[in-house]
């Protein structure tokens, strides 16, 4: 039976010798590269075998050509590659703080999504999960560490072993400017709307909504529209005062006559609005800085936090890494000491603030103590930035906040049965220091 010839032999017998024409040995590459083919490409003389016999094949000019025109074009590429990387690395050291590219900066700085201390239902702890980089957003004030002076002659009995630091009596007739800024509208100063709780007030500097009268601060939440410039319309106003750039403290703090200071006690003295619905009332601090990253990165301390009927103070350490999946928060609900409302009369409250330990008392009845994870590794606040030390973030100075809000997310919206004008009465903030 004859057989079909052979793929990459001759038809005739090995042994007999042949005599082959260019055509049938550029036939012959066995190897897929053919000078017809202009997908080929070869780069050396190529060696096959018909049995026993070596054909040899000398690449053709069309072959050399491809090969300098893809080499070229691959060198440019590779060029192009190298030239970009460059530029981004130059791009981020010119875009950087500490470390951390100005796109990588969320906004607003000193102000948390939510405040003061709500958390979406969604919210997670976050367990070990340690982002790679927490943004950094640093503002400008003059409250750093170092700079408080010590206040002289306190018009109070100061407790045994303490140092009187820094106080506000109210005693006057309007607000101190040395220690208090008035905060504006709804928030679109530090990038909120409706201060990122669907709040309802507008606030003011007019001594309708804030006052300092016998020998008290007064912040009182009005019925009365504000209509902005788009029609849109805020049905009450009300107060929100900080000491932001002007006083701020912390367990560890250093004054301006170089004493650091193991241990900082801040008390202050307030007493809620009268019960109703869709008001929310706020004694609280923020840090002077967003140095370990966007709320609650950074920290935020609610000390006197509570709503409507006054009957519940929400005590509460945020802390942990960037809402919302990042941060954590420790909360006690604590009844007022005595029963009743907060709306009553005057509760002192009380922080002691160490580098390690955050107590928080009413009316000398202890409420809640919190460690740094640096001693209490399975429960302590941390920080998840990698800029932060071992009792990161309460380890920097936090200002005072005061406000009375209408409406919004935790207390609810405001009704017809809310209760305006109604007040928020401050008799008295003083911070002590011990070592």
């Amino acid at each position: 039976m004859q057989r079909e010839p052979m793929e990459g032999r001759h038809a005739n017998d090995a042994s007999q010798e042949h005599a082959y024409t260019e055509e049938e040995t550029n036939a012959r590459v066995y190897d897929g590269f053919r000078p017809d083919d202009k997908a080929s490409v070869v780069l050396e003389n190529v060696k096959v075998f018909d049995g026993d016999q070596e054909v040899s094949f000398q690449p053709s000019c069309w072959s050399r050509f491809k090969v300098l025109i893809w080499g070229t074009a691959a060198v440019l590429v590779v060029a192009a590659i190298i030239g970009l990387s460059v530029a981004m690395v130059e791009t981020n050291k010119n875009t950087t703080t500490n470390g951390q590219s100005e796109a990588e900066i969320f906004p607003p700085p000193g102000a948390p999504p939510y405040s003061p201390g709500m958390e979406p239902e969604e919210s997670s702890s976050g367990g070990g999960v340690t982002p790679e980089g927490v943004p950094i957003v640093v503002d400008e004030s003059s409250d750093e560490d170092g700079t408080l002076e010590i206040m002289k002659n306190p018009p109070f009995n100061v407790p045994n072993g303490w140092t009187a630091l820094w106080w506000e009596e109210f005693n006057g007739n309007s607000l101190d400017p040395r220690w208090w800024n008035y905060q504006y509208g709804y928030g679109e100063a530090e990038g909120l709307w409706a201060w990122g709780n669907e709040e309802e007030q507008f606030y003011t500097d007019s001594e309708a909504n804030v006052q300092v009268s016998d020998g008290t601060l007064k912040i009182t939440a009005r019925r009365e529209d504000t209509v902005l410039p788009d029609g849109y319309v805020f049905e009450y106003t009300s107060g929100r005062i900080n000491t932001k750039g002007k006083a701020a403290f912390y367990g560890g703090m250093t004054t301006a006559d170089g004493t650091q200071w193991n241990t900082v006690r801040v008390e202050a003295s307030l007493k809620a609005p009268r019960p109703t619905v869709g008001l929310w009332a706020a004694y609280w601090m923020l840090p002077i800085d967003m140095r370990y990253g966007v709320w609650a990165s950074s920290g935020e301390i609610d000390i006197y936090e509570m709503k409507n009927q006054f009957v519940k103070n929400n005590m509460a350490l945020h802390y942990g890494g960037p809402w919302p999946k990042y941060s954590e928060r420790f909360n006690a609900y604590e009844n007022r000491p005595g029963g009743g409302s907060f709306s009553e009369d005057f509760t002192v409250v009380t922080m002691d603030w160490s580098p390690t330990e955050i107590q928080m008392s009413m009316d000398g009845e202890l409420a809640f103590t919190l460690k740094s994870q640096s001693v209490d590794s399975k429960n302590g606040w941390y920080s998840k930035s990698l800029n932060g030390g071992p009792n990161s973030p309460f380890d920097m100075p936090f200002y005072i906040i005061l406000n009375l809000a209408v409406g919004g997310k935790y207390p609810g919206d405001a009704t017809p049965d809310t209760l305006t004008p109604n007040t928020f009465e401050i008799d008295y903030i003083r911070v002590f220091g011990k070592n």
